[in-house]
Parts: structure tokens; sequence; C-alpha cells
């Protein structure tokens, strides 16, 4: 729809990058600003949150990347393009998950809590970035002939109507966002927000992913990845309270 976003002396800024790095920005305040709620001191939550990105946004690049190899083994040189778009959550957040006891441990907080200010970090930066995948054409959703399809591209720029899947996931992140307030609000027990919404955001995806590009026949492999994603989610979770409660 508009892979640049506008150019500033013939240098272009491109859709996804920038809703990405606008995402980030957003939901590293969200972190700053709820710390306290969840009994963390702002600036080792901030710093931690900061540390994460690093694995988080590499993760979620990998496991995109590798979803989509057939494309990407014939020119490697995309696979870190920056003008590129495409990321997937549970890559990221299962790399994220691996690293933060260590890291969690060493600026003294703990899992549960750190990780349910992580929900919001993720989700309010999920928002930005399906804009950014929806203006810049990845992550698209397959031909739709019905009610609900939108004439929108995928990444080559290619305009049919689509299922509008990037919407659809907005939405669910819109909706989880929501139902985790309402669980911080009325002082739900620490673990809570994130088991909501890690299980929440699985179950939006299994709805989600038959409705995306490639065809069908790849939808199972994804099922399958997704639910290896959550059980992996969970054990990691499991191990990383375990390691860090006092």
């Amino acid at each position: 729809m508009r892979r640049v976003l506008f150019s500033v002396r013939g240098v272009p800024i491109w859709s996804y990058p920038a809703l990405l790095y606008v995402g980030l920005v957003a939901g590293f305040y969200v972190m700053y600003a709820i710390a306290p709620s969840l009994g963390m001191h702002r600036v080792p939550a901030a710093v931690a949150a900061l540390i994460m990105f690093a694995p988080a946004v590499a993760g979620a690049r990998i496991w995109f990347v590798l979803d989509h190899w057939a494309i990407y083994r014939r020119d490697r040189r995309r696979i870190w393009r920056h003008s590129d778009g495409g990321m997937t959550l549970y890559g990221g957040l299962v790399l994220a998950l691996l690293l933060s006891p260590a890291v969690l441990a060493a600026l003294g907080l703990r899992f549960a809590a750190f990780w349910d200010g992580a929900t919001f970090t993720i989700l309010v930066g999920m928002i930005f970035t399906r804009i950014g995948c929806l203006l810049n054409g990845c992550c698209s959703g397959r031909r739709s002939d019905g009610r609900f399809g939108l004439r929108l591209p995928d990444h080559t720029g290619r305009c049919e109507r689509r299922y509008p899947v990037q919407l659809l996931e907005l939405a669910a992140a819109v909706v989880l966002l929501g139902g985790s307030a309402a669980l911080l609000a009325v002082g739900a027990p620490r673990g809570a927000i994130f088991v909501f919404a890690l299980t929440g955001y699985a179950g939006a995806r299994f709805a989600i992913d038959p409705l995306r590009e490639p065809p069908p026949r790849f939808a199972a492999g994804r099922r399958v990845a997704l639910a290896a994603f959550l059980a992996c989610s969970v054990l990691v979770s499991t191990l990383g309270w375990l390691a860090t409660r006092t």
C-alpha cells in the first residue's frame, strides 16, 4: 500500500522498520510506566526491556525467514534488508524467554512480574508493526472473494482481494491488551497476564494462520510450529519462574 512512508533528503523511510521502531519505543515507555504496578522499579525493568529487544527482534526475523525460506534462499541478501518487512512474534518470544532468566536475575527482577510487564510491551509493539505489515504487504492473506476480503497487496506489490490478516492480528492485539489491562487493574496474581496473553495469542494465530499466504498446504506445518511454540513457551516460562523465585 505504502512501502515508503516519506523521504528525508532523498533517503526513503520504509514503512515496516519505521513502524517497528515506533512500536518498540511505545512499548518501552509502557513498560516504564507500569513497572511500579507490577512491583518493579522503573529503571531495571526498562533496562531489561531494552536488552530483551535485541534477541526478540532477531528471533522474530529468523523465524519469519525460515517460514519463508523458499523466497529467501534465492536471494539471501534480503534476509536482513531493512526495507523488507516480516517478523514472527513467537520466534522472538522463544529466544527472549530463553535468555531472560540470566538477565532478570542480574537486575534483581522477578520472572513473572517482568513478563507480565513485557506482555504490554509486546502487544503495544504488535499494534504498530501490524500497521507496518499492512503498508508493506508482508504477512499478507490469501485471495478471497468473500465479503470480508479487501483489496490489498502482497510482498511483491500484487493487489487483489485478500483476507486482511494483518488487521485481524491487530484486532487480536487490541483485545488482548484490553484484557491484560483489566487483569492488571484487578490485581491478578503475577504471571497471570502473561499466561492470558500467551494462550490468547496462540488461539488467535490458530484461527488466523489458515487465512495467510503461502497457500493452505503449509497450514499444517504452521500449526505444528505454533503448537511447539506454545509448549516451549510454557516450559521455558515455568523454568524461568523457578529460577528467579526467591
